[in-house]
This record gives structure tokens, C-alpha cells and sequence, in this order.
């Protein structure tokens, strides 16, 4: 799981199984993406995003799961990194 605007993630597994088509009709939402929901109790169980070719399984997060955040480092000094990196002008020829 993921929240772009926080950088923040959940991480876990989960086992995969088979689905019998059978057991879930599909719809379109108001984004017309696909949605299929089990038969018996109507669980949103899939969402199929056919204009960016997406094809998610919705499962319960597990009590196992590992929360992370990834913060934005800071802006780099171009000519220090490039003096780390032992950079010469001879790197580059001109032609």
C-alpha cells in the first residue's frame, strides 16, 4: 500500500490463489474502471484500469504488515558531487 503525497508505505504478503470467474460479476465505477465483486456478499475484490493497463486485488492489510516512510533528501551541490565523484574537464570533449 501507498500514499504518494506522504511517502509513506505498508508492505506484506499475501498468499495467491486462484479465482473462479464464476464466483464475481464485473461493473463499470465512474471512472469506468472495471470492478469485480464476489457474488455471494458483493466484497470489491478487483479494480481493472484498462487506460493505464492496471490490474489491482484488493486484500485486508495484515496485522503483519511493516509500515516505512521515505523522506526527500535534501538538494545536492552540483559541483561537490562532482568533486567527489574526481570529475576532470578532460572527461568531455567538444567536437
Amino acid at each position: 500500500m501507498r500514499d504518494m503525497e506522504g511517502f509513506r508505505f505498508k508492505i506484506f504478503e499475501t498468499q495467491t490463489s486462484q479465482f473462479d470467474p464464476a464466483d464475481y460479476k464485473w461493473s463499470r465505477n465512474a471512472r469506468n474502471n472495471l470492478e469485480g465483486r464476489a457474488v455471494q456478499g458483493g466484497t470489491h475484490t478487483f479494480t481493472w484500469q484498462p487506460h493505464g493497463s492496471q490490474f489491482t486485488i484488493l486484500r485486508p492489510v495484515s496485522g503483519s504488515a511493516r509500515s516505512f516512510e521515505v523522506r526527500k533528501p535534501g538538494t545536492l551541490d552540483a559541483q561537490q558531487v562532482l568533486a567527489n565523484l574526481g570529475y576532470a574537464e578532460d572527461w568531455v570533449t567538444f567536437l
